[in-house]
């Protein structure tokens, strides 16, 4: 496997060129690296011990769970799950409400947003 944080770099390069298009974008998520340096980069953030839709929180991430993870992306067999909005009368925004998101499509929405070198 390519190293993650070279395969991001490229990838972040290629996104400068509004003409560059890419191909098999979806091989980058087949990187078990990947997947452990998305989890590492938002393993800190706040909210990330809620629980998503699922019941489960990110705490916890195994490479077992990561393999699955990889696994439903090559088999097609992966479907993510809705998030959880909950309300949050604290905010001061008029429509302050908050996604509990399922662990894995964190994880593989962190890898993408990584990929195209976006803060998620």
């Amino acid at each position: 496997m390519r190293n993650p944080e070279r395969v991001l770099n490229s990838l972040s390069e290629h996104s400068k060129v509004s003409s560059y298009k890419f191909e098999r974008l979806y091989r980058v998520l087949f990187n078990s690296e990947m997947f452990l340096l998305a989890y590492h980069n938002i393993q800190g953030r706040q909210g990330n011990m809620t629980e998503g839709s699922d019941g489960k929180t990110i705490d916890g991430m195994s490479l077992k769970r990561i393999e699955n993870l990889i696994d439903a992306l090559k088999d097609e067999s992966y479907q993510p799950k809705p998030a959880r909005r909950t309300y949050n009368p604290e905010e001061k925004r008029e429509h302050a409400t908050s996604r509990h998101t399922v662990y894995r499509r964190q994880i593989s929405a962190g890898g993408i947003a990584n990929a195209v070198g976006s803060n998620l």
